[in-house]
């Protein structure tokens, strides 16, 4: 296909793709308009300050017709550092988009994030209701609890001082500290991700925290629908989250490929 018949737009808004995209993930992003002799086609969205495209999209009736090739072609000629991209396992025409990266010598992708959505009949359920009333030493969680933490404790466990939001929570025992589950909501309160989440020595408790946290978030924000989101170094509660709830989650990976 040539070229020739491809343009791309620098644009200062969304414009036609308002509609598309989540104003969320538009913070920051340069947005770039592609047209299929002069008729909107596709978008690309490219973080300058973390040099990330956070967004690509092309048109059903468009695509492979080079549009995809073209934005990412247009990305790798304007900003030569490294720079990097995310996209979802359940992304249409993922293995294409793939093609294109590997045509332009993107890394191969691998795993960053584990993205889970809990079914709507267990997000319904009394029993969650029911576990939220399980009697646990709770606190909001501070980041003075920080100074309680063995120093040598793994990074992928262990908190920072600003790694929390609203409702991140403190597991307490006899006035010990003995776990967190530290949590941000974002996407218009309807995702949890899940920064940290650890129960020292107490078998089983690292998922009735869970659940509290999912109960938590769910009395908290009526809108909430069930969306959490794990980094794949947590492995702590990755292992919660297989050995407890597997048979209520669906599952879907974020891949990161990035280019130098």
């Amino acid at each position: 296909m040539s070229m020739t018949l491809i343009n791309i737009r620098k644009s200062p808004t969304l414009s036609f793709w308002k509609e598309h995209i989540d104003e969320s993930i538009t913070k920051d992003a340069l947005i770039f308009r592609a047209f299929f002799s002069d008729v909107e086609a596709g978008v690309l969205l490219f973080n300058k300050k973390e040099k990330k495209v956070s967004f690509i999209f092309v048109l059903p009736k468009f695509r492979k017709l080079g549009i995809g090739s073209a934005l990412i072609k247009h990305i790798d000629e304007k900003y030569k550092d490294k720079k990097t991209i995310l996209y979802s396992s359940e992304m249409e025409d993922k293995k294409y988009l793939e093609k294109i990266l590997q045509k332009y010598n993107w890394s191969q992708p691998v795993i960053s994030e584990h993205f889970f959505k809990i079914s709507n009949s267990f997000l319904d359920d009394p029993k969650l209701r029911l576990v939220a009333k399980v009697k646990m030493d709770l606190q909001p969680w501070r980041k003075e609890y920080i100074k309680f933490i063995n120093p040598n404790m793994d990074s992928t466990l262990k908190p920072s001082k600003d790694e929390y939001g609203k409702n991140s929570l403190a597991l307490f025992r006899n006035n010990m500290l003995i776990g967190w589950s530290l949590t941000k909501i974002f996407d218009h309160q309807q995702i949890v991700e899940y920064g940290k989440l650890f129960v020292k020595g107490e078998k089983g408790s690292g998922g009735t925290l869970l659940l509290k946290s999912i109960a938590l978030q769910k009395g908290f924000y009526p809108q909430y629908n069930g969306y959490f989101k794990i980094a794949v170094e947590n492995k702590e509660m990755l292992d919660i989250i297989d050995k407890h709830f597997s048979q209520h989650l669906l599952q879907h990976h974020f891949f990161l490929s990035s280019k130098k």
